[in-house]
């Protein structure tokens, strides 16, 4: 019974870290999200530039 407790702490744990990351992987992807635009955007801007010349 005492190792049955003790591995169910441990499970908690390993809960409780994976939720931390699912925190740190939104903004990860929101940050990943932002760059992907700033590139977008400057194809656009430098397809515009050379349409416009």
């Amino acid at each position: 019974m005492l190792k049955e407790t003790a591995k169910s702490k441990e499970v908690e744990k390993v809960d409780k870290k994976q939720s931390d990351h699912e925190v740190n992987l939104k903004g990860t992807l929101i940050s990943v999200f932002f760059v992907g635009v700033v590139i977008v955007a400057m194809w656009v801007a430098v397809y515009l530039m050379y349409v416009a010349r």
